[in-house]
């Protein structure tokens, strides 16, 4: 009888250990959404901001407790937030306030923590604000201690890991937010992507070691105050999607795995999302050490190619798919902004886009069954760089001429009962220079120029560049990897292909979705 039990009791560890892992769609707001109009953050305000997302799909609600900046009173930084907020006098814990009303509301309250945000790190930059009124004394005191390096935005402020001292900084000010709001928040969140610097430029692999430590230091940090407040409190990090540029910048994620410190991961880039996110290649690389889910993150689910082109219904889908269909075990959403934002769609005349944010499009994204037949837009980072990371791209492709080339991109629908009933390849060359185009060896039925106005592609157009739209049948697609090949058959050029996106048309648009 006791060996029975004991086979009993294995076979249940057995199926909690190899399970499948917990599916989240985490709403990421920052904060910086629900506290920006000051006069009138209340409590009531905060219900409403954090009630928009509720019962929308999504299980976890993401706030950001700041950097050196932070939103809340801290013995190691001054707050200008709560000096213009004016929360302190109204008695209003805002981190607290929001972290509540997710519980409530049935989302997973999360913490957050950028571990190194450079918005404020410029002193010569005053367009974000006079930084001696953001950055803490103990900032101001120890230049020392910054990277002092120009090689992306703020870099020169930033903070260098390579000094215990700021490490121990980092620590101290981690504990006290855990310490603080350990009793409600069920996940702590370091957020390594705000900023993507924490060494002088080459020194990170040197100081792998180092960093692990520092994160070893916050799992002991969470089990221990988890167990005092009675609860479970999960350790876990945004990290780059490309192991290397993880090590490049001191982060040994395998390392981190093995040792059982953090419980999940997200990945994504700095600020824009990378349509080809590579979570299957991430996960082949860490093979068996890869004992934890991982969830795919739009960083800023607002841009796609720049600053102000704002992501479409349609390439979220499609990212989404492409994706959960890679493996990620659900999705993060950063900087969905809710308050500042007009929550519904809204589609100009004569097109089929809608690129404002609202929350009807989490419904979909629960799910690739719900995503599969919705119209959506597959499409490939145009190459952009933002502090060393490496989007998942070819792009910008050169074709020599005479010569080709090919990119691939993941489509995540499986099309086993429903093909969509238009394919359409959108492009963008440097100059206006006939290719031949196929799709996994397929020609081009026609070409269709009239759809790039209608699908909104002519974005950003500049000068001596050229949009095109083609179609092929809806039989070349297949779900994986579709090989897009380019022929410079002219053996002009050469030519540069900027940006590749492959829109899958299911139907009318009141119906599936617009792109």
């Amino acid at each position: 009888m006791k060996r029975i039990l004991c086979f009993v009791i294995l076979a249940v560890l057995l199926c909690s250990c190899t399970g499948k892992p917990r599916y989240r769609l985490i709403h990421d707001d920052d904060g910086d959404s629900i506290w920006r109009p000051f006069a009138n953050v209340t409590e009531e305000y905060i219900d409403s901001q954090v009630g928009l997302v509720a019962g929308t799909g999504v299980t976890s609600f993401a706030v950001c407790a700041g950097s050196d900046y932070v939103h809340y009173g801290s013995q190691y930084a001054d707050s200008s937030f709560l000096k213009d907020s004016g929360l302190k006098e109204r008695g209003l814990d805002f981190i607290r306030t929001v972290l509540e009303k997710a519980r409530e509301k049935g989302m997973e309250p999360i913490l957050t923590y950028r571990v190194n945000d450079l918005h404020f790190t410029d002193t010569l930059d005053m367009s974000q604000g006079d930084s001696r009124f953001y950055m803490s004394k103990w900032w101001w005191d120890h230049p020392q201690f910054w990277v002092n390096e120009d090689f992306g935005w703020h870099t020169v402020g930033a903070y260098d890991f390579a000094h215990k001292e700021v490490r121990d900084h980092k620590v101290a000010m981690m504990t006290e937010q855990l310490e603080m709001y350990g009793d409600v928040a069920e996940v702590y969140l370091m957020d390594f992507l705000r900023f993507f610097c924490y060494f002088k430029q080459g020194q990170g692999r040197n100081h792998t070691a180092e960093m692990t430590d520092m994160v070893r230091q916050m799992r002991a940090v969470t089990d221990s105050i988890g167990k005092a407040k009675g609860h479970k409190i999960l350790l876990a990090a945004r990290v780059a999607p490309v192991l290397d540029d993880d090590l490049r910048e001191g982060l040994d994620v395998r390392e981190w795995l093995k040792e059982g410190l953090v419980d999940f991961l997200t990945l994504g880039i700095h600020m824009y999302v990378d349509g080809n996110t590579p979570v299957a290649k991430f996960r082949r690389d860490l093979g068996k050490d890869l004992n934890v889910p991982v969830y795919a993150c739009g960083c800023n689910i607002m841009y796609s190619y720049d600053d102000d082109e704002i992501i479409s219904d349609g390439m979220v889908r499609g990212w989404c798919s492409s994706v959960l269909a890679q493996g990620a075990d659900g999705l993060q959403s950063f900087n969905y902004y809710t308050g500042l934002r007009n929550l519904e769609a809204n589609v100009p005349e004569g097109s089929l886009v809608n690129r404002r944010f609202h929350m009807d499009i989490y419904e979909e994204l629960t799910s690739l069954d719900k995503l599969e037949g919705r119209n959506k837009i597959y499409w490939l980072s145009d190459g952009s760089r933002e502090y060393g990371l490496t989007p998942n791209t070819p792009l910008p492709l050169e074709i020599a001429p005479g010569g080709e080339g090919e990119a691939l991109i993941y489509v995540g629908d499986m099309m086993k009962t429903t093909r969509p009933e238009e394919v359409i390849f959108f492009f963008r060359t440097s100059a206006d220079m006939p290719l031949e185009v196929t799709l996994n060896g397929r020609d081009i039925l026609k070409e269709v120029p009239e759809y790039n106005a209608l699908y909104d592609r002519n974005t950003h157009l500049w000068d001596g560049q050229v949009q095109w739209a083609v179609t092929f049948s809806s039989d070349a697609l297949r779900h994986g990897e579709n090989v897009l090949r380019f022929k410079n058959a002219e053996g002009e050029g050469p030519v540069k292909i900027i940006r590749t996106e492959l829109a899958l048309k299911y139907g009318p648009v009141d119906q599936y979705g617009y792109f």
